[in-house]
């Protein structure tokens, strides 16, 4: 079926199905994401394909450096900060969420990458309130903040605290330390949420 789907879908999307294949844990997704690789060519992808297919290779244990160093001659440098310009027809991606996935990338193949720092002020200088844009965005940023915290503070003995808040009501502290395998999972209480629109 992933095959089918990958045949049927347009370069930066295929990129980024092929990401879901390899990171999907189903039977032989590994294989089956490397053998799909090979119909992707970097030079014709976007800067969020050419994330994808860092990231993707990251997954693949494969480490090509012409990927990176094509994804970071995409990127924008001005007043210290770094960025990845989003298709100007894809009105879906924002310039933020296409930061975001190669923030990401950049993070599994170096997390001590010297480039990783001036994106991240990009995405800070660039948050609107307490979101980035719409929801699309700030769950793309989110997951990119998540990624550069975890993987630049392994090893410290206070990873931190996380603190929700879901329409005014805070949520008890979730100690970063207590998190086992990267993952958890948050309940929110059923009478926090209203009918309509949330604030989380």
């Amino acid at each position: 079926a992933a095959r089918d789907m990958f045949v049927k879908t347009p370069g930066d999307d295929a990129a980024m199905l092929l990401y879901g294949v390899a990171i999907s844990g189903a039977k032989n997704s590994i294989e089956i994401a490397r053998s799909l690789r090979t119909n992707l060519d970097p030079n014709r992808l976007t800067s969020r394909g050419l994330a994808y297919y860092l990231l993707t290779d990251a997954e693949l244990k494969i480490d090509d450096p012409t990927t990176y160093n094509l994804l970071m001659r995409r990127s924008t440098f001005t007043d210290g900060q770094r960025y990845w310009q989003s298709n100007p027809n894809d009105s879906h991606w924002s310039n933020a969420a296409v930061t975001s996935i190669a923030i990401r990338a950049i993070l599994q193949k170096n997390p001590q990458d010297p480039n990783i720092s001036s994106a991240i002020r990009y995405l800070m200088l660039h948050r609107q309130g307490s979101y980035w844009y719409e929801t699309w965005t700030t769950s793309c940023v989110t997951l990119a903040l998540c990624d550069y915290y975890r993987l630049t503070n392994k090893g410290t003995e206070n990873p931190g605290v996380v603190s929700i808040k879901v329409n005014g009501s805070t949520l008890p502290e979730i100690s970063l330390a207590s998190i086992a395998n990267d993952e958890k999972l948050i309940r929110v209480p059923s009478n926090l949420l209203r009918s309509g629109n949330n604030e989380l």
